[in-house]
């Protein structure tokens, strides 16, 4: 088979990236903005941040389901499904111009979009892409969350500007609504599961099934060094996004400030996430990567937290900016790696699960936060020890590319066919 690569799939990874964006910017819409929130509805903190918290509630279940929707039904089905139940949320958050539980009832139904969506980025990229540009979509494709969390994070500073005002945040969820209804009806018409021709072998081959891929997964000792790995440095982040406002406030900054520091976290880990996936893409350095990642972002973390007794703005946005940038790349590369350890188990099934983890330890670390008081330095040792663990998991993984060695093989036996039917012909033209 002739292996043919489409220009419709920057549509489509566009279309996805618009999609992810718009559910990452209704999950985390209300955090920069909490005190505000309390305030205005005469609700807890706790209350609040239960909007956020409940989208990882919702992933744990909802992995499996998703999952098996992408993998037998396909990415257009999937990501409908994610974009139009996470369309839903975001009008049930309108009814914020009246009260506040409609905003949580629309953060759960956001929930329950969101594994259609987050799970997509490696698949995509595989069924779309040639093997030397599928690190380059897999990391457009897993930043576009990032993407929506700094949308999420810069609206509410620009709409919200007085400290109790129902009316601003009601047009803040109206805003995020309509944006999110353009891009719904986008995916309707245009998106595409995949391409008439496949653009590599690896694309072509029939992925494992469920229930076998699960067995799989769990034998896989690469896999559960890397799923390690990767729940405790994306629990850290989750944390850290849900947490930022109540771990700032004590060192009198605003809700802008917040903003602030959380676009500027999204900012620069987009430019950390594009150098990480350029390097990958070209060396295929998987692990010393991932190394590199766990412990820079554990220094990354530590010195933001360290800053903020100094009050100073423009410090604590200097290492925002540099936690950002280190931790971030954990995204694309840990989706890429995951993808080559566990292959032939379809995309969607371990990279959701590397999600599924990533989950997990954000409940259980905002949780614990919650129970011992949400001080600066609490919430800095659980992410840190959470971070330095995967760390010191990731010294135990090999560099085992399964995926690329299929398609290096695929391609090596195609020319070696090649060049036998040239001599063939060469010989009986001499004849």
């Amino acid at each position: 088979m002739e292996f043919q690569e489409y220009k419709y799939r920057w549509v489509i990874l566009l279309l996805y990236c618009l999609a992810e964006a718009m559910n990452a910017m209704v999950w985390i819409t209300c955090s920069s903005i909490t005190s505000v929130i309390s305030k205005t509805y005469n609700v807890s903190t706790f209350a609040v941040a239960l909007c956020s918290l409940v989208y990882m509630i919702a992933y744990i279940p909802l992995v499996f389901p998703s999952n098996y929707i992408l993998d037998t039904y396909g990415l257009k089905a999937g990501t409908i499904i994610g974009i139009g139940i996470t369309t839903l949320g975001a009008w049930f958050h309108v009814g914020a111009y009246d009260n506040f539980w409609s905003i949580l009832v629309g953060s759960i139904l956001g929930g329950i979009g969101q594994p259609f969506l987050l799970n997509a980025p490696a698949k995509l990229a595989a069924f779309w892409f040639r093997p030397n540009t599928r690190a380059i979509a897999t990391t457009i494709g897993s930043v576009s969350n990032p993407i929506g969390i700094a949308i999420g994070f810069g609206l509410p500073g620009i709409i919200v500007t007085s400290s109790k005002s129902k009316e601003e945040i009601g047009n803040l969820m109206l805003v995020e609504a309509c944006l999110s209804t353009a891009v719904c009806i986008s995916c309707i018409i245009f998106f595409k599961s995949k391409p008439k021709t496949p653009p590599s072998n690896s694309a072509d081959m029939k992925r494992e099934e469920f229930l076998p891929s699960m067995k799989q997964l769990l034998k896989n000792k690469n896999f559960i060094m890397l799923f390690i790995f990767f729940a405790m440095g994306q629990g850290a982040l989750n944390a850290f996004a849900t947490l930022l406002d109540q771990i700032s406030k004590p060192y009198g900054f605003s809700s802008s400030d917040n903003s602030l520091f959380g676009a500027l976290v999204i900012i620069f880990g987009l430019i950390g996430s594009g150098i990480a996936g350029g390097i990958v893409a070209v060396t295929q350095r998987y692990r010393i990567s991932c190394l590199v990642i766990a412990f820079g972002s554990l220094g990354g973390i530590v010195a933001f937290l360290a800053v903020l007794p100094l009050e100073s703005t423009l410090w604590s946005a200097i290492f925002a900016s540099v936690l950002g940038l280190l931790l971030m790349p954990i995204l694309p590369v840990s989706f890429e790696f995951v993808c080559e350890v566990t292959f032939p188990i379809g995309e969607a099934m371990s990279g959701g699960f590397l999600n599924w983890g990533g989950q997990i330890v954000g409940i259980a670390e905002v949780g614990l936060s919650y129970l011992l008081s949400n001080q600066a330095i609490i919430v800095g040792i659980i992410c840190s020890s959470g971070i330095l663990l995967g760390g010191l998991c990731m010294v135990f993984v090999k560099q085992d590319l399964r995926r690329t060695n299929n398609d290096k093989v695929h391609n090596l036996n195609n020319e070696l066919h090649y060049e036998g039917l040239v001599s063939m012909l060469s010989g009986e033209l001499t004849h």
